[in-house]
């Protein structure tokens, strides 16, 4: 499972310490969009119109503070990359929810994130957008299963988790120097731009808010100092050994959670078969492996491998297999699949969510068995009645 701040060793903050450190960093970055205005939709509007680039330079600088600290700490061994989520390759939807996103951050002056600083701003229109970004994912997540064609468009282009330090062979401190360069020189011409669009809209009668800058040294100061560090970290810095000291014990999914994944299509899962009975098993995209030392072909960060063994599989091998994935290991092992999942058994449980429990579990067999749904669940038993119940009163006399 991965860490949620991934500090080599993960004992240095744990999962409880990574929470808290990620309220603190949220808490910071809310402080710092309200600071710069991101509150305020006609701000953000102006982007798109050239005459402020404030969004263009604080969300520019973010990119490279974060690149450069990241890497740097990576070349130090103080930070593990591969335990971090690296979204996977979907080129037609990515494309598709990037330009409704544009529209309708043009349209609206805000995006989710800013919406909600600008709501605790004040600002109705921001509870508008929020409605609108609440009401459109809810209509996502019930049509993309019912709506042929906006299934389709949903697994569309899919491809590999890529990044700009494996696909220019460089290291990531090098290209965290060269991206800091090119912030640098995109700065300068965003501000040439700046002028120049707003010369030209105050000449046509136009009152705009300008954004006033008070100190060009402390950006360019700023940026010098991420390319200081990009250097240093890319001169001594060891080598990379991610994952050197992290845990290689893999978590329980319990059955019935891999079934949902399962019937959901989540992306990240990859299914391993260690037991040898995968026709056996009803998954689809299982991958059966002989010699468990050698890893499968094709793992990669973010990934979800989950290991479908006989219970008590020994899980040593895993010190070899890749760090990017987490790793989960079937509760129970393969028996306890076809028991939970592919015949369930009645539980006895007559109460309202026992009856619940065993008509779900019913419903997941006969989805992976592709057979019609049958209750599970039969009459209660009858109440037996005890004492003078149920015999007949006699008849006449006090």
């Amino acid at each position: 499972m991965a860490v949620t701040f991934p500090v080599v060793p993960s004992g240095i903050l744990g999962n409880e310490g990574g929470l808290l450190t990620a309220l603190v960093i949220g808490a910071v970055f809310g402080f710092a969009l309200e600071r710069a205005g991101f509150g305020n939709g006609r701000k953000l509007a102006a982007q798109f119109y050239l005459y402020d680039m404030t969004v263009f330079k604080v969300m520019f600088t973010a990119i490279i503070v974060a690149m450069g600290g990241l890497y740097a700490m990576q070349s130090w061994n103080l930070v593990d990359l591969g335990q971090v989520w690296i979204n996977p390759t979907f080129l037609a939807p990515q494309i598709v929810g990037g330009f409704l996103l544009g529209v309708g951050f043009i349209i609206s002056g805000l995006c989710p994130g800013t919406a909600f600083v600008s709501l605790v701003s004040g600002k109705l229109d921001a509870l508008v957008v929020l409605l609108g970004v609440f009401i459109g994912t809810m209509a996502f997540a019930l049509g993309v299963d019912g709506i042929p064609f906006m299934d389709a468009l949903y697994h569309s282009g899919a491809g590999e988790v890529s990044t700009f330090p494996t696909l220019l062979g460089l290291s990531g401190s090098w290209l965290a120097v060269i991206i800091a360069l090119v912030a640098l020189a995109a700065f300068v011409g965003a501000e040439k731009v700046e002028g120049i669009m707003q010369e030209r809209l105050e000449n046509s009668g136009l009152h705009l808010e300008k954004t006033v800058v008070r100190d060009h040294g402390a950006k360019y100061a700023v940026v010098g100092a991420l390319v200081l560090l990009g250097v240093i970290a890319a001169v001594t810095g060891g080598p990379v050994t991610p994952g050197a000291a992290l845990a290689r014990t893999p978590a329980s999914l319990a059955p019935v959670e891999l079934a949902d994944a399962v019937i959901r299509r989540d992306p990240s899962l990859y299914l391993v078969d260690l037991s040898g009975r995968g026709d056996a098993l009803h998954l689809p995209n299982l991958h059966a492996i002989d010699d468990p030392a050698v890893a499968p072909a094709g793992l990669l960060p973010g990934m979800r491998v989950v290991l479908l063994a006989e219970k008590d599989t020994a899980t040593d091998f895993l010190s070899t297999w890749p760090n990017g994935p987490s790793y989960l290991l079937l509760e129970g092992g393969v028996d306890n699949w076809i028991h939970s999942v592919l015949e369930p058994t009645p539980s006895g449980d007559w109460s309202e969510a026992g009856q619940a429990a065993d008509q779900r579990r019913a419903e997941l067999a006969a989805w992976f068995s592709g057979a019609e749904t049958k209750p599970t669940v039969s009459a209660p038993p009858p109440v037996i009645s005890s004492g003078n119940a149920g015999k007949k009163k006699k008849s006449g006399g006090c």
